[in-house]
């Protein structure tokens, strides 16, 4: 009883005290400092009360937990007061700059950085090597990027299937247009992560063609497959292997070792001289350079982390989340319109509070003219805030519309940019050039 009473008497000091250190406890109550001590290890162990530093005093304090989230709220409240907005230009020009277009970077660990900002990102084959990826790697070649895919640490997959009117028409994915597809390179690590926000579609719900479904039967036999085993396994043509291997990928359902595949027939391929005299394509080389092809799984049914909405997992969540600082060094709703797939917002949103909470991220306003929650990584942070203080020199920037950073009409206002391949956004200072006068500056990427 004794132990109980001291227990509540500490407890109603730190309500109505805030944070103090065991000895002004101890001093205060006249009460020895040992059994100050293990009354309070025993608050801790309930959860009633937290250890740590509170103040600007260097010894550890305790403070109960309803005076410690109102004083976390209040620092919150400091913290977001102390930002200072700046403009959509100098925004754009800090993503240049977060994303290292400025000054690319050279090397695999290169590589690897503009992999990881780009993870989740949607583009077609010849978009990434020609634009994404020489834009953020000084002297990037398509060999890198087959040595890292080789070394297993990114994984490449179309992310997100087409739908509506799409799934019934097959044919678009047979023929040419294997370059066409647009895929997403992702880390190994977080192949669960997309696939939680991407299901793979259910191979017996689409059209598939009978040479695709045997391949796909091959597969899920044999494993991963070289080009030329599916063709000894299956009893195919290589050019209705080809035309199968098209078909899956266009759906979603397989990968392979490495990139060649898409470059070779980027390229048109080879040609050769058929029966009658005639000239048709075949790709079966291109396809053969891919390595073995592999069919992706589906995840398993898990019970995974409740969390206030349904949709997601809790560690799914805080992945896309970090995915996005990563890539964007601030996000807030409007920001992320492009990406796709993507969690509701919402979802995201008490995600962001719980890292702000953690002290991962800052929340504020940091970019002006846009309504709603902001949070950013608190190195970009300082990094905006310093190109804000630097005027623009007028230097132009050629952007790919596929690019994530082509934000034109998100950021800006006007009309967005559709991410055709080929196409262009012309920037001057972090604004939009309509009149195309970035053209031919060495701001642009090389292959553009």
């Amino acid at each position: 009883r004794a132990a109980a009473a001291l227990q509540r008497i500490l407890l109603d000091r730190l309500a109505s005290c805030g944070p103090l250190s065991a000895a002004e406890l101890a001093e205060s109550l006249a009460i020895a400092s040992a059994a100050v001590e293990s009354a309070l290890e025993a608050l801790a162990a309930r959860g009633e009360v937290m250890a740590g530093r509170f103040t600007t005093l260097e010894s550890s304090q305790w403070c109960e937990r309803r005076v410690l989230a109102r004083l976390q709220r209040a620092s919150l409240q400091r913290q977001r007061a102390q930002q200072e907005a700046v403009g959509a230009a100098d925004f754009q020009r800090f993503l240049f700059q977060w994303q290292g277009l400025d000054a690319p970077p050279q090397g695999p660990d290169a590589l690897c950085a503009a992999l990881d900002h780009l993870a989740g990102w949607s583009a077609p084959a010849p978009v990434w090597e020609r634009e994404l990826l020489p834009a953020r790697v000084k002297g990037f070649a398509p060999t890198d990027l087959d040595a890292v895919l080789a070394q297993g640490r990114y994984l490449w997959l179309r992310l997100s299937p087409p739908v509506g009117s799409d799934t019934a028409d097959r044919p678009r994915f047979r023929g040419g247009s294997l370059g066409q597809i647009p895929l997403t390179l992702i880390p190994r690590g977080q192949w669960r992560t997309w696939r939680a926000v991407a299901p793979m579609p259910d191979p017996a719900a689409i059209p598939l063609s009978g040479t695709a479904q045997t391949i796909l039967a091959a597969l899920d036999t044999g494993g991963a497959l070289f080009h030329e085993e599916l063709v000894a396994e299956c009893g195919m043509l290589p050019s209705h292997v080809d035309l199968a291997l098209t078909e899956l990928v266009g759906w979603g359902l397989i990968t392979a070792d490495g990139f060649a595949a898409f470059r070779r027939s980027s390229h048109g391929g080879t040609r050769r001289r058929g029966f009658g005299g005639g000239r048709r394509a075949t790709r079966a080389s291109a396809l053969a350079q891919a390595g073995r092809w592999s069919r992706l799984r589906p995840l398993a049914a898990t019970a995974g982390t409740p969390v206030r909405f349904p949709t997601h997992t809790l560690e799914t969540l805080e992945a896309i989340a970090r995915t996005l600082l990563r890539r964007y060094g601030v996000v807030f709703k409007a920001l992320i319109a492009r990406e796709a797939p993507l969690p509701p917002w919402r979802e995201l949103l008490y995600v962001f509070w719980r890292l702000e909470a953690q002290g991962e991220v800052l929340g504020g306003r940091f970019v002006a003219g846009f309504s709603g929650e902001q949070f950013a990584r608190p190195e970009a942070v300082g990094l905006l805030r310093t190109l804000a203080r630097q005027p623009g020199r007028g230097e132009p920037r050629i952007l790919s519309a596929a690019d994530p950073l082509n934000l034109a009409g998100i950021l800006t206002p006007g009309e967005r940019v559709p991410a055709f391949p080929g196409r262009h956004v012309y920037y001057r200072d972090g604004q939009v050039d309509p009149s195309g006068e970035a053209a031919g500056s060495l701001h642009r990427a090389p292959g553009s």
